[in-house]
């Protein structure tokens, strides 16, 4: 149908301790042209809850599961999953609702992941066209 923009709601990994990746996710997914989408992810932590105990844990996989639950697609920033063991949850979560998942090749020229790359249906480089594409082509 010419004109129809379809509005996607995406999931983007993200970590509390290495916010930078997802700072420049948001600013590529801002600045795409003839792309309407709405993000579902809440990369703010509860200041109440201490990070190293179980109920921040079970807070934080619930979180997940209603952030992950409404997405169309998940994209995950690969180069994280090194750093904090949550991106595995997250695509845990993702397989749970058979969520499609692209990932985003670590900057530096670091090799992805293999549970990263596993999980994905394509890996893609941070430009704006080249998400915006994947997300068109992988979204349920």
């Amino acid at each position: 149908m010419p004109g129809f923009k379809h509005n996607y709601t995406l999931f983007l990994s993200h970590s509390w301790r290495y916010g930078g990746d997802y700072d420049q996710l948001l600013r590529l997914l801002k600045t795409a042209p003839d792309f309407n989408w709405r993000n579902t992810s809440r990369p703010q932590c509860n200041p109440g809850i201490d990070p190293e105990s179980a109920a921040w844990a079970r807070e934080l996989i619930l979180a997940l599961h209603g952030q992950i639950k409404p997405a169309d697609c998940v994209l995950l920033i690969s180069g994280l999953y090194r750093a904090t063991p949550w991106i595995q949850i997250a695509i845990n979560v993702a397989n749970y609702y058979r969520k499609p998942m692209v990932g985003l090749l670590p900057r530096y020229g670091q090799m992805p992941a293999q549970p990263v790359q596993a999980a994905v249906k394509e890996m893609v480089d941070w430009e704006a066209r080249e998400i915006v594409e994947a997300v068109k082509r992988n979204a349920v």
